[in-house]
């Protein structure tokens, strides 16, 4: 076989009788060097990254017979800015023209098989013609183009997950053969202010347009059934949306970030949800759970549970009236909502993760029925001054109200037997403590950071410090419960000097606390002193 040559003006001629041209065939050519490929009729297949990162390479010719080209073969050619796929072409793998300077493609029709993100990134791609009879356009086939028109052909019945990534179209038309948008199809399409959804559509999947920030309507078809967790979240400019009433299935965090959505309708007639009372809201009739609401929406009595992400980065919600017949708030169910006051039902029994997470609130009180509150529920809720916890709860979870920086008052009811890790870490303005006599386990830096507090008062029950036990007739406060407690100069047990001797302590449990001394109930015993 003839070698390669590598001509003066970087023409690169690869010579007849090669098949499958693969990369041991290119090894001695500096890609660098390379402007043209002239490939002969005689290739049948490109294999996998054979010009790949040939970034000089301006004008390649194609064999009429060839058949497949593969993985990332043309991929980071930046000099690319044209190339004619003959029609002898079957299988266009992933990633083959990925990050080229194309600025214009043609797929002709003999094309039946392609890869994820075979045209992403290309910089300059505004113009593409697609083959009549694609049935789908794959996993990021255009992430991150800039085509601002495409022409959907008929036989399109799904649209791939990422498939328009952050392409800067303003309007899109998809064909009436769409079943299927997938996961962030339209991910970051900031400039897509229309988009005609096509009677045949059924499903919407997850975050299918989160961030269209220019998106101002949509009209959801009546043949669909399915709409994907966070399928609007962050269209800012939506205003109102009509839930057909062939849906069945909504996920969670729909209008997360939808800061203009006010209006909320379930066509009557749908079989699982409902907008009762012109609630502004959409509940799932069955279990009377509410699902997704938005600024103006009015919980309903009958409501049961606000489900997860209800109202979650809902910035324009202040406040809202919550039901007595509200037993439940689920994760996220307010997370990074701006309520600045809320008034917890009287039949409430929990409080999920994250449910008032980032929210504004200034105090919380925690009806008596609440057995459990759970992680994160108030972390981060940086304006929460007091909290008053009810006489039924036993369980504080991990980092529930972390970082609560403005927390200057906290009562701990008698009946709390476990607080969790990192409860009240970074609760610098808390100036006070007083653990109850039922506490069972203070789990690791539960108290960590809180750089106001003066005075702590631990309950005789307490039989360890500086580790946990898991043993529930052994309460203990964990490793650095305490740590960087630094204006801790208090510290009183509810027992005798002979029993503060008994409580098992490991070094160090009160790492950076500037106090040596413990004040028990007949006098004072010296503890040593932190030793880093």
């Amino acid at each position: 076989m003839e070698q390669l040559q590598l001509l003066a003006d970087g023409t690169l001629i690869i010579p007849y009788g090669i098949i499958e041209l693969e990369s041991k065939h290119l090894k001695s050519i500096n890609k660098e060097l390379v402007k043209a490929i002239v490939i002969p009729e005689s290739v049948r297949v490109i294999q996998d990254a054979n010009f790949s990162e040939f970034t000089n390479l301006a004008s390649v010719t194609l064999p009429n017979q060839l058949e497949r080209i593969g993985y990332g073969a043309f991929r980071n050619c930046k000099a690319l800015t044209s190339i004619t796929i003959p029609n002898s072409v079957k299988s266009i793998e992933a990633y083959a023209f990925s990050s080229t300077a194309l600025e214009s493609i043609t797929i002709p029709n003999s094309v039946t098989e392609f890869g994820e993100y075979v045209f992403s990134y290309c910089n300059s791609l505004t113009s593409v013609t697609l083959p009549d009879n694609m049935t789908y356009i794959p996993y990021g086939f255009f992430s991150r183009s800039p085509i601002t028109s495409i022409n959907i052909p008929k036989s399109v019945t799904k649209i791939g997950k990422h498939a328009f990534f952050e392409c800067p179209f303003e309007s899109i038309t998809l064909p009436d053969s769409v079943t299927s948008i997938g996961e962030e199809a339209f991910y970051n399409c900031k400039y897509l202010s229309s988009i005609s959804l096509p009677d045949s559509l059924t499903e919407i999947k997850n975050l299918a347009f989160r961030s269209c920030t220019n998106l101002q309507s949509i009209n959801l078809p009546s043949r669909l059934t399915s709409i994907g967790s966070g399928a609007f979240w962050k269209c800012p400019k939506l205003t109102s949306l009509v839930i057909p009433k062939s849906v069945t299935r909504i996920g969670n965090y729909i209008f997360s970030l939808c800061d203009s959505l006010s209006e909320i309708i379930v066509e009557a007639g749908n079989p699982i949800y409902d907008s009762r009372e012109n609630c502004n809201a959409i509940i799932k009739t069955k279990n009377n759970t509410l699902v997704a609401g938005c600024k103006t929406s009015a919980i309903p009595d009958g409501v049961k549970v606000i489900g997860k992400g209800a109202f979650g980065d809902c910035f324009g919600l202040t406040s809202i009236h919550i039901p007595d017949s509200v037993t439940k708030i689920e994760s996220g169910a307010f997370c990074n909502s701006h309520l600045t006051t809320i008034t917890l039902p009287s039949r409430l029994k929990s409080i999920g993760a994250h449910a008032f997470e980032l929210s504004q609130l200034t105090s919380i009180n925690i009806p008596d029925t609440v057995k459990e509150i759970g992680e994160r529920a108030f972390g981060q809720c940086f304006y929460l001054k007091s909290i008053s916890l009810g006489k039924s709860i036993e369980y504080i979870d991990d980092r529930a109200f972390r970082y609560c920086t403005s927390l200057e008052t906290l009562t701990i009811s008698e009946g709390v037997k476990v607080i969790g890790y990192e409860a009240f870490c970074g609760c610098e303005s808390l100036l006070s403590l007083t653990l109850p006599n039922s506490i069972i386990k203070l789990d690791l830096n539960s108290f960590n950071g809180c750089q106001s507090l003066t005075t702590l008062t631990i309950p005789k029950t307490i039989k360890r410090i500086g580790e946990v036990s898991f043993r529930s007739d052994e309460p203990s406060i964990g490793s650095s419960s305490f740590n960087s407690c630094k204006s801790l100069t208090t510290i009183n047990y509810l027992g005798k000097k002979k029993d503060w001797k008994n409580v098992r302590n490991i070094p160090n449990w009160n790492q950076f606390v500037p106090t040596n001394v413990v004040h028990c109930l007949d006098g004072d015993v010296e503890i040593e002193p932190y030793n880093p």
